[in-house]
């Protein structure tokens, strides 16, 4: 029970009394005067005996203390009053000067009938155009019937909901809403918070985490083309089917993505490839000529970004694989030189003797007997270099090598072992098929020259193997012995001619 209740009853209370003891008072005096006859209605009130005198007393201490009762209760009245005042102007100060829009709208009707300025600000009007409006498709989004509070029973706290401002625009509102009773009518009290900013940051927040994604698939691609290309002994082939299946996953979309590489007509593609309108291509340039391209096709439509539906960063990555494997392919094809250079002569395209030397190291003591060896040694190749230059000389030299190579089957061995002299091992041939063999090759040789018209001409020597114990290389000492032989033999002819 209140406080201002309790005085209230007291005060009921004392009132009581007080009439009860003035009732009291004039009944005796009533009865004294006319049925006791003890004197006037007047001297009966005015001249009270002893025994009446405290009850006199007793209503008129009564009678003060009501008034300074009385005088006290107005005074917490009146300070009860200006508290309440000075509260309801501290709470509408508060009211109007925070930040939070705070509105006040009927539960029944739904009309507004309160709101701060920094309600009426986020809505965009003034005050006073909002009050006695309906709240729906006003500052609400819901349509009539569909209050969260009064017609669906929601509980709003903190709750992100639009705010929709007088222009028809929308913003985004961190939004609490509660019921209460005013004036013996349920109200709903909203307060919104504007967090168009932080809707904004977090938006921004997420497109930075959604770049910082798509660049770490990025880099994971890059870092995966790197351990194909180290891979030991790996191929270009290889290489290219594992670039294939990488890019994908790095770009937006890898659900929808496929890839190719195109390498001097050979063609890499991932298995879900497919040549669509949708497609980003980078040149892969090799020693400065466009060798191929690199291709991503998106097999579905999506919306327009900085390069059709791909992406800038996506651009930079394609352009940055084809440099990559650009470069590949010439350290690749540098390696390749560098290992063909060491086992082929570089003005005839034949073997150079270095790689002669480890074959007869291979085939030596092999399955493979006999094994016949030829020695050929150009005659007047010295003469052509003086009189028709070395250019002319080196015509020479490769038109042997055409001869030679036109004679022998896939698993002889041709080489160049000097400047003039060249050697081939005949796996698998006796001395009568080794001798129709030189026989085919000077016969060769002289139509070629005679075409050409080149006074140069061929000795030729061979050697059997016919055992494993025999040594390869003791087989092709006598080649080349019988060689000389044949050289010598035609210089002496050529001396009684």
């Amino acid at each position: 029970m209140k406080e201002a209740d309790h005085f209230r009853i007291i005060h009921r209370v004392i009132v009581v009394i007080i009439g009860l003891a003035l009732l009291y008072w004039i009944v005796e005096s009533v009865v004294g005067t006319f049925v006791m006859h003890e004197g006037s209605f007047l001297q009966q009130i005015f001249t009270p005996g002893i025994h009446e005198l405290w009850m006199r007393a007793l209503v008129v201490g009564i009678i003060i203390f009501l008034g300074i009762y009385r005088r006290i209760t107005l005074t917490k009245r009146i300070q009860a009053a200006e508290a309440l005042f000075e509260n309801e102007e501290r709470l509408r100060t508060i009211f109007d000067s925070t930040q939070s829009g705070i509105v006040i709208i009927d539960a029944s009707t739904h009309v507004i009938r309160d709101l701060n300025p920094a309600a009426a600000k986020m809505i965009g009007v003034a005050r006073d155009q909002i009050f006695g409006k309906i709240c729906h498709r006003f500052i609400c989004p819901n349509e009539e019937g569909e209050c969260p509070i009064s017609d669906l029973g929601q509980t709003l706290d903190d709750s992100e909901r639009v705010l929709v401002k007088a222009n028809g625009r929308t913003i985004p509102i961190l939004k609490t809403a509660t019921s209460t009773f005013i004036d013996g009518h349920e109200h709903i009290v909203e307060s919104w918070m504007d967090i168009s900013e932080r809707k904004k940051m977090e938006s921004e927040l997420e497109k930075k985490a959604h770049d910082l994604g798509e660049r770490v698939k990025e880099l994971e691609c890059l870092y995966g083309i790197s351990k194909v290309i180290e891979k030991p002994g790996v191929s270009l082939q290889l290489i290219l089917k594992g670039v294939v299946a990488l890019m994908p996953p790095a770009w937006q979309y890898p659900e929808i993505t496929c890839a190719r590489v195109i390498l001097d007509g050979r063609v890499f593609k991932s298995a879900n490839f497919k040549k669509t309108g949708w497609k980003q291509v980078a040149n892969m340039t090799v020693h400065g000529r466009q060798a191929g391209t690199v291709e991503v096709h998106y097999l579905q439509e999506r919306s327009q970004r900085d390069e059709g539906p791909f992406l800038k960063e996506e651009r930079n990555l394609i352009e940055a694989i084809a440099e990559r494997l650009g470069r590949v392919v010439e350290r690749m094809q540098a390696e390749e030189r560098i290992e063909y250079l060491s086992f082929h002569d570089v003005l005839t395209g034949l073997y150079n003797r270095r790689f002669f030397q480890n074959e007869l190291e291979r085939l030596s003591h092999s399955r493979y007997l006999p094994i016949g060896i030829v020695m050929a040694d150009i005659d007047g190749l010295k003469r052509v270099n003086d009189t028709l230059g070395h250019k002319t000389g080196d015509k020479l030299l490769q038109e042997v090598a055409m001869v030679l190579e036109s004679a022998t089957r896939k698993e002889d061995v041709l080489a160049r072992v000097g400047g003039d002299e060249f050697a081939v091992i005949l796996p698998g041939i006796d001395a009568k098929e080794t001798e129709l063999f030189s026989a085919r090759i000077r016969k060769a040789f002289d139509e070629q020259m005679k075409k050409k018209k080149l006074d140069a001409g061929i000795s030729i020597g061979f050697a059997i193997g016919k055992d494993r114990d025999t040594s390869l290389h003791m087989v092709l000492a006598r080649a080349d012995q019988d060689m000389y032989r044949a050289k010598k033999l035609k210089k002496s002819k050529a001396a009684e001619l």
